[in-house]
């Protein structure tokens, strides 16, 4: 025994492998951009959108710039 209290095992939760989706990452983006500006939304709050993990952003984008005109690319072809 190693002297520290015995902890509880918890079941690992599965992983849920979410397909990334770009269309629907520069959807939300371009509703951020909207709602906020660009200097006002925050890295985080973009990563925070569902279905995105914080290194599937900078695959596809780079940067938040490249998000951002990526995003701005899709509203004009909409």
């Amino acid at each position: 025994m190693n002297g520290h209290a015995p902890t509880k095992a918890f079941p690992r939760q599965p992983h849920l492998h979410v397909e990334f989706d770009k269309e629907q990452t520069l959807a939300r983006a371009l509703e951020l951009f909207w709602s906020r500006e660009y200097g006002a939304t925050p890295i985080q709050d973009l990563v925070d959108a569902p279905a995105v993990e914080p290194g599937s952003l900078y695959g596809p984008f780079a940067d938040k710039r490249r998000l951002y005109l990526d995003a701005v690319r899709l509203y004009w072809e909409m």
